[in-house]
């Protein structure tokens, strides 16, 4: 009876093991649970052959036969067509599938061998057996063959040997333990391996992690080789960008400063326009007021070249006078000044701005300052699209210019008849008393005749009556007569004789002494002053004191630069300047033109302004009892005179 239960004992401890060999195998912990089929041919050996075969190829921890049904590509020929084509076909497949398995690549050991790895991490801890550690690892010997099974193989020594050298003794033994935990040490530190013919199989759980692992790797050279190239590329394009980029930036300054220069004349024209308008509206309010005063106070309009000469003024008047005409130009030169403000906002002068800023702030990319340089050929043969401003410009100026001259037609006109009418009224005085001096001389005459008649008429009554008795004394008269006569012929050639004689015995008057320079200057000055008086009062005169006095037509300059005033030539004729320069011996002189006299009116008009603004500088103006003049003294400078003295100008109360 106990023969036989230990004959069923030995049967059911050979089936367990035979069924549970997997156990004495290797790593069971953290096996992929799909495992790897493996090939094999029932054919060439037997399922447990193949089994212990594949275990020990991959140091599974189990494996199994099965059959599988694969899908296979092939290529046949097309009976009907006869060409080759590309088919899938089933067919059975017996595969041994096992787990918990190795890869059969054998990698050297680089002690410590750590299983604590960030990208190869094992997934255990400090009290992990260190024989679970060792089999994942699969540490085999590579000059020894790899067994299909752990118990009673090499590795329990080896194991043991690893165990002793890494501190794993045991107690009862005094030999190496591989069944104690590893400790928190060896898992801080990794797994002391002394002997250098030790290789490990990474476990199939960590394959696929070290696969990308190692396109990791390769993927972190391949980007680092890239970030090279890049840092690279990076310091030589900043190295051609700090070589080329002043080269662009002066070229584009150049470009804006061509811009500037464009702005800086199309200010100054408009500047020189508004002068322009200024003066146009300066003389055309004068003009104005003048024509006015001119209708109002001509005296002779019944005069026939006065009477055509008003009616031409009116039709100049209303052509040239035109109010609604100025605030054409003043609308015109408003648009043109704030269209002076928005000249910088052309498109062109933007973009040479930005691409400038651009510019500046590039300091790396070498393709865009390329860019830019692009950029820049685009804009270098670009205008600053100012034409219509400029032509706008123009036109106005010539506009207001030609009305200027215009303008002076009319005050010439103005003048002409003013003068006229001056004249006229002098020489209509002047008639009058003429006139009736001729009367009373005529009635002078006529009475005196009207006497003489009446006494006449006397005489020769009385005559009648002694003419009779004067006949006989007539002869003896006329005898006397001649005696007379012939008496009074000699005595005239004594008479004559003798103021000879007195003459020749008169001594010399004494001649006059030499004047001196001074008396000279000063009397050329008086005689200067006498001619201008009278040129002042009589217009025909005018012509006679500039030859004599060599005159010339000034005018103040428009712009002032220092503290003394200068005088330029003035485009007026000499007859209708303001200012009249006289000079001799290298003097020269300034004094009011006729035409401030004969349009005092004008000048005195609100509080002096006219006046003030003339003459400012050369004039000191005031009133008094009558008009009155002293000269400003002059001196040449530049193109022009300069106010050395100023002079007075006495307007009369």
């Amino acid at each position: 009876m106990l023969k036989k239960v230990n004959l069923i004992l030995s049967i059911f401890f050979a089936i367990l093991i035979y069924f549970n060999q997997e156990a004495l195998a290797f790593h069971k912990k953290n096996m992929l649970p799909q495992g790897k089929p493996v090939d094999w041919n029932p054919e060439e050996e037997t399922t447990r052959n193949a089994r212990d075969r594949v275990k020990s190829e991959y140091c599974g921890y189990k494996a199994r036969e099965e059959s599988l049904i694969e899908e296979i590509e092939d290529i046949f020929e097309n009976p009907d067509t006869g060409e080759k084509e590309l088919t899938t076909i089933m067919i059975d497949s017996e595969k041994i599938r096992v787990h918990g398995y190795h890869d059969s690549k054998a990698r050297k050991i680089k002690s410590p061998l750590r299983p604590n790895l960030a990208k190869l991490f094992f997934e255990i801890d400090g009290g992990t057996k260190f024989i679970e550690v060792l089999k994942m690892y699969c540490l085999q010997d590579l000059e020894r063959r790899r067994p299909s099974k752990f118990k009673g193989s090499y590795l329990e020594t080896l194991y043991e040997k690893i165990a002793k050298d890494n501190g794993l003794i045991s107690e009862k033994k005094n030999e190496g333990d591989y069944n104690l935990p590893i400790g928190e040490k060896i898992f801080a530190e990794g797994i002391l391996i002394k002997d250098k013919n030790i290789v490990y199989y990474l476990p199939d759980f960590l394959i696929e992690a070290e696969k990308q692992n190692i396109k990791d790797k390769e993927a972190a050279i391949v980007e680092a080789k890239r970030a090279a190239e890049i840092k690279r590329r990076a310091e030589a394009s900043k190295k051609w960008v700090k070589k080329n980029k002043p080269k662009l930036l002066k070229k584009a300054k150049e470009k804006q400063l061509k811009y500037d220069n464009k702005i800086k004349e199309i200010k100054e024209d408009i500047s020189q326009l508004n002068t322009t308008f200024k003066q146009y509206a300066i003389k055309f309010d004068y003009a104005l007021d003048g024509v006015e005063e001119t209708f109002n106070i001509t005296g002779n309009k019944a005069n026939r070249d006065i009477k055509e000469k008003l009616k031409e003024l009116r039709q100049k008047k209303k052509l040239h006078l035109n109010k609604a005409q100025k605030d054409i130009f003043n609308n015109g030169l408003n648009n043109i000044n704030k269209r002076q403000r928005t000249i910088k906002d052309l498109t062109n002068y933007q973009n040479i701005t930005k691409l400038i800023e651009n510019i500046n702030s590039e300091t790396k990319s070498k393709n865009k300052i390329k860019g830019y340089e692009d950029d820049f050929d685009l804009l270098k043969s670009e205008k600053l699209e100012t034409e219509k401003i400029e032509l706008d410009i123009a036109k106005l100026n010539d506009e207001i210019t030609k009305e200027k001259k215009n303008i002076d037609s009319v005050i010439s006109l103005k003048e002409k008849i003013d003068t006229l009418d001056n004249e006229l009224s002098e020489k209509g005085i002047f008639d009058d008393v003429i006139k009736i001096a001729i009367y009373v001389i005529i009635f002078l005459i006529i009475l005196g005749l009207i006497v003489y008649l009446i006494l006449q008429s006397g005489k020769m009554n009385k005559m009648n009556l002694v003419s009779k008795s004067n006949e006989s004394k007539f002869g003896k008269l006329e005898d006397q007569i001649r005696d007379n006569a012939e008496k009074m012929q000699r005595e005239q050639y004594i008479r004559s004789r003798q103021e000879k004689t007195t003459l020749s015995s008169v001594p010399p008057q004494p001649k006059e002494p030499p004047k001196t320079p001074e008396e000279i200057t000063f009397g050329k000055y008086e005689e200067m002053m006498n001619n201008y008086k009278e040129a002042l009062d009589n217009f025909s005169k005018v012509a006679a004191f500039k030859q004599k006095w060599k005159g010339l037509a000034l005018t103040r300059k428009e712009r002032q630069d220092g503290t003394k005033t200068v005088l330029i030539n003035s485009s007026r004729a000499f007859e209708k300047s303001e200012i009249w320069c006289t000079n001799f011996d290298d003097s020269y002189f300034a004094l009011p033109g006729s035409t401030v006299k004969s349009n005092m009116a004008t000048y005195m008009n609100l509080d002096f302004e006219k006046a003030q603004r003339d003459f400012k500088g050369v004039f000191s103006i005031s009133t008094g009892p009558s008009y009155f003049t002293e000269v400003a003294l002059l001196r040449r400078g530049g193109a022009g005179f300069v106010v050395d003295r100023i002079g007075k100008l006495q307007f009369p109360q």
